[in-house]
């Protein structure tokens, strides 16, 4: 329910904030005036929301402050340094590599089962290929045909809430009725949620192509969505998996912890036996994992935008040369 009622809100502040007079589902044109009421409503209902908040935690933050005024800082400098002297023998390291192994092939199986599913629900999910799919193909569909895809519509939204709404934590836990604790459990428990998070991004990548470019197929909703809503939305279906295997790869460190394997349960358990230089080695794993996934991500991003050369403004005439001001050319995908 809570997961539902903010997937809500964050629809009723997007449609506030829509001012694309391409969007498909936009009723009427926008003017500035009415832009920037709609902008000042949704600031002061964040303001609103932050006060709220505030006012719901201020106790506990309140004795927080305070307890950080009788603590021994000295003890806390002494144990939070020695948890960066990482142990560099070669039994450690090779430990650490090996557990950095677990989390990538945890983060990788999990994203692809996610991405599987939430490309499967897609289709049924979508707005436009279900209840709108008149508007593009021109069909008349009898009402038991509409019937048919209203159902499959709340179906596979409701079933990729749930997925989303329950943490990975607590898919593992439920999961080890099933499973031992190890990487298997930690595999499907972010998956499933991984699942809902990516079917609701993919969904609406597909919902966000203007209609008319479906009019351009001939007249078949799985025609439309095979040869143009999945081509336009896969370049964001493709970010939206990679980035979604870097918060995987961080839930099966995390999970780790609670006895998923890998380098969060590496850390603990030196941790708990104050070994803190193999604790640090685990905990510099985690970092330098992280690192390395995130360039990696900034990598494919330039590849993905390849720019074939420079030009100047202004169609590359006299005044831009002698400006000596160049801009980048058109890119284009390798």
């Amino acid at each position: 329910l809570v997961t539902a009622a903010a997937d809500l809100a964050a629809n009723l502040v997007r449609r506030r904030l829509r001012v694309d007079p391409n969007h498909p589902r936009l009723t009427k044109p926008i003017g500035r005036r009415a832009t920037a009421v709609r902008r000042m409503q949704v600031l002061g209902g964040s303001v609103v929301a932050l006060a709220a908040c505030w006012s719901w935690l201020a106790a506990p933050i309140t004795n927080a402050v305070a307890e950080m005024g009788r603590m021994e800082w000295a003890f806390v400098g002494s144990y939070v340094g020695g948890l960066f002297v990482p142990a560099v023998d070669g039994d450690t390291l090779l430990a650490v590599l090996r557990a950095a192994a677990t989390a990538v092939a945890i983060g990788l199986l999990a994203t692809g089962l996610a991405g599987a599913v939430a490309a499967t629900l897609s289709w049924p999910a979508s707005i436009a290929f279900q209840l709108d799919v008149a508007r593009f193909t021109g069909e008349r569909s009898p009402s038991g045909s509409r019937l048919v895809r209203w159902c499959a519509f709340v179906a596979a939204r409701a079933c990729a809430l749930v997925l989303r709404a329950v943490p990975e934590a607590a898919w593992l836990l439920m999961l080890l009725v099933l499973f031992r604790l190890g990487p298997t459990a930690a595999v499907f428990a972010i998956a499933l949620h991984s699942a809902g998070v990516l079917q609701r991004v993919f969904t609406e990548a597909i919902d966000d192509v203007r209609y008319r470019q479906h009019e351009v197929v001939p007249a078949s909703p799985s025609r439309a969505f095979l040869y143009s809503a999945l081509p336009s939305a896969w370049p964001l279906w493709r970010t939206y998996a990679f980035f979604q295997f870097e918060v995987n790869l961080r839930a099966g460190v995390a999970l780790g912890l609670v006895g998923a394997g890998g380098l969060g349960h590496l850390f603990r358990a030196n941790l708990e036996f104050r070994d803190h230089g193999r604790a640090a080695a685990f905990l510099w794993g985690m970092i330098l994992l992280t690192v390395a996934v995130d360039r990696l991500s900034r990598w494919l991003q330039l590849r993905r935008l390849r720019c074939s050369g420079t030009s100047e403004p202004g169609g590359g005439g006299a005044t831009g040369r002698a400006a000596g001001v160049r801009r980048p050319g058109p890119c284009r995908s390798p």
